[in-house]
């Protein structure tokens, strides 16, 4: 008789999803600079090694929460928590702040192959 509806988040911006894509990659490996050189990464982890297979964005009231599906999360997760707490911290840095005006939330979701 009734139905139940959820609330669904507002889709974010293609814009905002390159831009966080391209950042993600960058943190883990080098990224080409306008000058010409190419930049340092934050942490030297091929990305290659986490498996990944979707990244999906939904964009909340104050938060862009960023769903990561891959098949080894613990690389990602890094010892202690380290490695995906500096992405979350690098992701909404200062020097995004042009672009992002709200939090970034990484969620890891595990695929499941077997």
């Amino acid at each position: 008789m009734f139905k139940i509806f959820k609330k669904r988040k507002k889709v974010v911006s293609v814009e905002v999803q390159q831009y966080l894509k391209s950042h993600f990659r960058s943190f883990f490996e080098c990224s080409p600079l306008s000058s010409g050189g190419y930049s340092d990464p934050i942490i030297n982890i091929p990305i290659i090694k986490f498996g990944i297979t979707d990244i999906h964005f939904e964009n909340g009231v104050e938060t862009i929460d960023m769903y990561i599906t891959l098949e080894r999360p613990g690389i990602l997760i890094g010892r202690g928590g380290r490695v995906i707490n500096n992405l979350e911290r690098y992701l909404r840095g200062p020097q995004h702040s042009d672009m992002i005006t709200k939090k970034i939330n990484v969620k890891i979701i595990e695929s499941k192959i077997w």
